[in-house]
């Protein structure tokens, strides 16, 4: 899940456990993302964002999209479009060799 925002205000924010802060939208899905990964990355428990990244350099299969990511059905209406999506996985996927890269391979 992808969410960004920005808000611009002069208030001071006061209460941090407030459900609108905390917001998980989780819960009560399916939990699509999970049968989505082909490498099996996503589970309850959270992603395996290092076993995640590995697969991607060692795979074709997620080179282009993140099918985990294209499976949760929050926030589809307002979802990157293919190209998009496209071209940020491009530029994330140089940036994961060059944090793996060492001389004999993987860190």
């Amino acid at each position: 899940i992808s969410l960004r925002g920005a808000i611009i205000t002069d208030v001071e924010f006061g209460d941090y456990d407030s459900p609108h802060v905390n917001f998980d939208p989780c819960p009560s899905c399916e939990k699509q993302c999970i049968t989505a990964c082909p490498a099996n990355t996503v589970s309850e428990k959270g992603w395996d964002w290092e076993s995640c990244m590995r697969y991607r350099l060692d795979s074709d299969t997620c080179s282009g999209k993140c099918s985990s990511r294209l499976a949760c059905p929050y926030g589809k209406d307002n979802a990157y479009g293919s190209e998009q999506i496209a071209y940020h996985h491009k530029f994330v996927l140089k940036s994961v060799r060059e944090y793996f890269k060492k001389g004999d391979g993987y860190r």
